[in-house]
């Protein structure tokens, strides 16, 4: 397929397949997001719309000068990228680096995994929910139901094995009611 050159230097100058740049006229034209993209990048119609949405987001993250490319394109600018503007996204794009090296090193922890899921149980419902819960309750060791101190209580039999019968503690035992089983 055959590009214009003006397309060919946006890919360039933003890192952005051809689709990108296609999606990105689109939604600087007012177009629906997901169904843009679900065109431009082609997503199966068995995807689902809440999957196909959360490859539009993820996409968004991955291209942060997609929101440049389209405020130019609104403002009738010209779409190439000033010097301070591809500086702006490549800064962006060390920033999001960085960050995703400190969530790894984060999740190598048990606070952090703990932290982690805590944030994403906030964040989805359902089944989804149940799930992150039972696993933060494992993690954190509630899962396990409570012991009370007084609950531990022991009974010890002592069987008497003694031959004397002439002794004080037998005269005891045998005069207690039920105390003398041999007669």
């Amino acid at each position: 397929m055959e590009f214009s050159e003006i397309t060919k230097k946006l890919c360039t100058a933003y890192n952005f397949t051809p689709q990108d740049i296609a999606l990105c006229y689109a939604l600087a034209a007012g177009a629906h997001p997901v169904d843009t993209f679900k065109i431009t990048h082609k997503i199966s119609d068995h995807c689902t719309a809440e999957h196909t949405a959360k490859l539009f987001n993820d996409w968004k993250l991955q291209h942060p000068g997609a929101a440049v490319l389209i405020n130019r394109i609104k403002l009738n600018r010209s779409p190439r990228p000033t010097k301070e503007e591809l500086k702006t996204v490549e800064d962006q794009t060390q920033q999001d680096k960085e960050g995703t090296k400190e969530r790894n090193e984060e999740l190598k922890t048990r606070a952090g995994i703990i932290d982690a899921l805590i944030n994403n149980v906030q964040k989805v419902s359902g089944r989804d929910a149940v799930s992150g819960l039972q696993t933060l309750a494992k993690l954190q060791g509630l899962d396990k139901p409570e012991e009370k101190e007084g609950d531990d209580k022991r009974v010890f039999y002592l069987p008497y094995v003694s031959n004397c019968r002439n002794c004080r503690l037998m005269q005891l035992f045998r005069a207690m009611p039920g105390g003398d089983p041999v007669k």
